[in-house]
């Protein structure tokens, strides 16, 4: 049988390198996303509204951990694709009927905010960012409601 001491011993040479590689998987797990960011083709065809919605979301969750981290260039890239996005929304196919009517005006205010978040972002006003990222976290969620 083996002393306490040197259990004891054993055991914290296994827990602390166990600790010390669930540490690092957390911190992976809490980095934004950043392939949603990736732009989508100037001449590209429609794309599908759940896509363009889900595309949005991620982008504005990306934008939001940037903002957290102060990766003011994250920020800017992440509002340069919100921008573009919701420009392919206003041409999105498969709508939802009840969305269709209200859609082109809620993408173009989604446009017109991202574009404030972006000029927030390159002033670094932690408070207009603020703003801009609430707005449009609400309009994200106005999309999902009309669906």
């Amino acid at each position: 049988m083996k002393q306490p001491g040197k259990m004891v011993q054993s055991l914290a040479c296994r827990i602390v390198p166990l600790g010390f590689l669930l540490s690092l998987g957390g911190c992976a797990a809490t980095t934004a996303d950043h392939s949603s960011l990736s732009p989508l083709p100037e001449n590209g065809m429609a794309r599908p509204y759940p896509e363009l919605l889900i595309r949005l979301r991620s982008q504005a969750t990306v934008a939001t951990e940037c903002y957290y981290t102060n990766d003011w260039d994250g920020l800017q890239v992440a509002a340069k694709g919100m921008v573009q996005t919701s420009s392919f929304l206003r041409n999105a196919i498969e709508v939802p009927v009840s969305a269709k009517e209200s859609l082109a005006k809620i993408a173009s205010d989604f446009g017109l905010e991202s574009n404030l978040l972006l000029q927030a972002a390159k002033n670094r006003d932690e408070k207009s960012v603020n703003e801009s990222l609430q707005k449009i976290h609400l309009q994200i969620r106005q999309l999902r409601l009309i669906q």
